[in-house]
């Protein structure tokens, strides 16, 4: 919480009320129709490669309700345990175990911070923002830089890391069971299991086909996530361009890998400001833009998250009281029975 209130308060720091009411009363609102629909396509290319990720054993229905609850929750819960209850909601009525859905949305967690760093690799190739080209903005664009590094090199290992326990199951197998055998109060039937499970969520990644599948539908959801930024800023921005609705999706893509509140607020705001004032866009209406596509994409996220809750036939209460006895039962599972 005291990072997102710093953020927030850095954001606002300097910033002309009136020239930011100013741009909020002149914006082009008709823009926020193309970015909804950006969005929710977004939603929906997420829903088809999660089904990917788990061999299609659940429908695309399923996992859209699901991924969008998860939303719902990331909304008002910290720590991303929304991605805990997207596991545990993927696996009622489903084939997919826990274990298993949580092994691949850490699969999609991944591949999306490796589409993140070759955006911002794609921007300060081709479309470096004018602020970062001129006159002091080389120590803004070498800090860009090494962040974007940072999570590359991060990104990597991880990646290569779920992808030879993916090709070769039994190395982690084997040295989960060795490690058990020295820890003899833990049950390594039930632990061993889990682990499997864990391992089958990574199934993509051992076939070149499904690999290949599972980066066109990242390309799809990045592709259609740049338009929905650029519709929001061109709302304010009358020459806002591609290259800006990409460099802010890189940018809050970076930052709200950040611990915060939940939502991401303030963190968000930051990067896109950030992003924004890149490109000469003043900070009125850079937080403006910031502001509202945070909150577009919080409203619409919520709303669905609502209706396919609803559906499930849960509260919000009911299913964070879910995830915390499912995790408790999770953690249990790993201790021996007793003699």
């Amino acid at each position: 919480m005291a990072i997102s209130v710093l953020f927030l308060f850095l954001v606002v720091r300097g910033l002309d009320p009136a020239r930011f009411w100013e741009n909020l009363r002149q914006a082009d609102y008709q823009w926020f129709l193309p970015a909804s629909v950006f969005l929710v396509m977004s939603y929906a290319l997420r829903a088809f490669r999660w089904r990917l990720l788990l061999d299609g054993q659940v429908g695309s229905l399923r996992a859209f309700s699901v991924i969008n609850v998860g939303y719902l929750l990331n909304n008002v819960l910290p720590f991303r345990l929304s991605d805990v209850a997207r596991a545990y909601l993927i696996s009622r009525g489903t084939p997919v175990g826990g274990a298993r859905g949580l092994s691949s949305v850490v699969v999609e967690r991944v591949t999306d911070v490796l589409a993140v760093v070759i955006l911002l690799a794609g921007v300060l190739a081709f479309a470096l923002p004018p602020a970062l080209a001129g006159v002091g903005g080389g120590a803004l664009a070498s800090q860009i830089v090494g962040a974007g590094l940072t999570m590359t090199v991060a990104a990597l290992a991880a990646f290569t890391l779920l992808t030879v326990a993916a090709v070769r199951p039994t190395l982690p197998l084997r040295a989960v069971t060795w490690g058990l055998r020295r820890v003899p109060r833990l049950s390594e039937q039930r632990i061993t299991g889990l682990v499997s499970q864990l391992l089958d969520g990574l199934s993509a990644l051992s076939d070149w086909r499904r690999m290949l599948a599972l980066f066109a539908w990242t390309a799809a959801i990045w592709g259609v996530s740049i338009l929905a930024d650029w519709a929001v800023a061109r709302a304010f921005v009358a020459e806002a361009d591609l290259a800006l609705g990409a460099f802010i999706l890189a940018l809050t893509g970076l930052g709200v890998s950040l611990p915060s509140s939940p939502g991401q607020w303030g963190v968000f705001e930051a990067a896109a400001v950030l992003a924004l004032q890149a490109f000469t866009v003043p900070q009125e209406s850079a937080v403006a833009v910031a502001l509202t596509l945070h909150a577009l994409g919080t409203v619409l996220s919520s709303a669905l998250g609502a209706l396919f809750l609803l559906r499930e036939g849960e509260s919000l209460l009911g299913i964070a009281n879910a995830v915390h006895q499912w995790m408790v039962h999770m953690r249990s599972s790993r201790a021996s029975s007793p003699s």
